[in-house]
């Protein structure tokens, strides 16, 4: 037997306070050009053959981002993200890892290839709640300097409720939970 025990286990939830902001924060992810522009610089550290094709996704990359520009725009505008572009995307991101991890390359910590599929799929993963939005919980942004696509989460609570099914019980704790109702509604 051991440690395994039949059923859902329990959650315990300190500074449940946090709560809210942390799971907004969690699903509000970005994609900066800033970022993978930086990303260009690291390129050189994972091996020749597979050097280009990471620069040609890179750029790829920065291109999605930069096709959601609002048109003479000079501050953040709100946007309607192409979500078949970014999916796309995606797509060529992970086959291309699938072909990097299985070749013999040794994986150094912070490679490159793999931050850059992670990132992506950071937002896309996000992308899919936006697209299934449907009581405006979520919101998407193009800054263009630099060139920034923001999903802003304004409401987890319905991503908290579904995580909260995966255990038997779940109790927050916080000194700071007042107004009781509105951290109830939001955690």
């Amino acid at each position: 037997g051991g440690l395994v025990q039949p059923g859902k286990p329990n959650l315990v939830i300190d500074e449940a306070h946090n709560l809210p902001a942390r799971a907004m924060d969690y699903y509000s992810p970005s994609l900066s050009v800033f970022t993978l522009e930086k990303m260009r610089e690291d390129v050189g550290h994972i091996p020749r053959k597979y050097r280009r094709e990471t620069l040609d996704l890179i750029t790829d990359c920065i291109n999605v981002v930069k096709s959601c520009a609002v048109p003479g725009a000079t501050k953040a505008q709100q946007i309607h993200p192409p979500s078949d572009v970014f999916l796309a995307q995606d797509f060529e991101l992970k086959n291309f890892l699938v072909t990097y991890l299985a070749s013999d390359v040794d994986i150094q910590p912070r490679d490159v290839v793999m931050r850059l599929s992670f990132y992506w799929s950071e937002f896309t993963a996000a992308l899919e709640y936006v697209k299934a939005d449907e009581k405006n919980r979520f919101f998407t942004t193009y800054s263009p300097n630099p060139p920034t696509v923001k999903i802003t989460c304004c409401d987890a609570s319905e991503m908290l409720k579904d995580g909260y099914n995966e255990y038997k019980q779940v109790m927050a704790f916080a000194a700071t939970l007042k107004p009781c109702e509105f951290y109830s509604q939001l955690s």
